[in-house]
């Protein structure tokens, strides 16, 4: 008999791959915010350099039982919005060292926090898991904000 069990990270768990103000300026004009983010209740924002891009990371609970029982990965889900130009282009999911997931060639933008990106997939589990999110910000100051992610397993007992 299968179950499942579904994890989720707020969006303030979101960090860049390349923190910095020579990747970032500042949210709003508020200090720092160009090293973390602008981070609230809702998530975390930030505002990327003209034609820089970057990867997002978040790791996500994972359940432990993959090292016992046959665990798989069966839904992602990513909730973020961009601002001005910026557009996700890939989404990559790891499970320790290993590359799991790759959706590559995409152009998302607007509003995917009511409308998420999701993807059913049938993967299995090798360590902990890690949300991977990349985006370009083209031209005047565009941002992104990140709200979660979601992620679902099935285990066989």
């Amino acid at each position: 008999m299968a179950t499942w069990f579904g994890f989720s990270a707020h969006g303030v768990q979101f960090f860049p791959e390349w923190p910095g103000p020579d990747q970032f300026e500042n949210v709003n004009n508020i200090g720092w915010t160009d090293q973390s983010g602008l981070r609230r209740g809702w998530g975390v924002q930030f505002r990327g350099r003209d034609g820089k891009h970057n990867w997002f990371h978040c790791a996500v609970p994972t359940l432990g039982l993959y090292v016992h029982l046959g665990t798989v990965l069966q839904e992602i889900h990513v909730s973020f919005e961009t601002f001005g130009n910026a557009v996700v282009d890939r989404i990559h999911v790891w499970g320790g060292r290993d590359r799991l997931y790759a959706r590559d060639g995409l152009a998302l933008s607007g509003d995917h926090i009511k409308n998420p990106f999701v993807d059913f997939v049938n993967l299995p589990v090798k360590g902990g898991l890690n949300v991977c999110v990349h985006a370009n910000f083209g031209p005047n100051g565009s941002e992104i904000l990140f709200s979660g992610a979601y992620v679902r397993y099935e285990t066989q007992s």
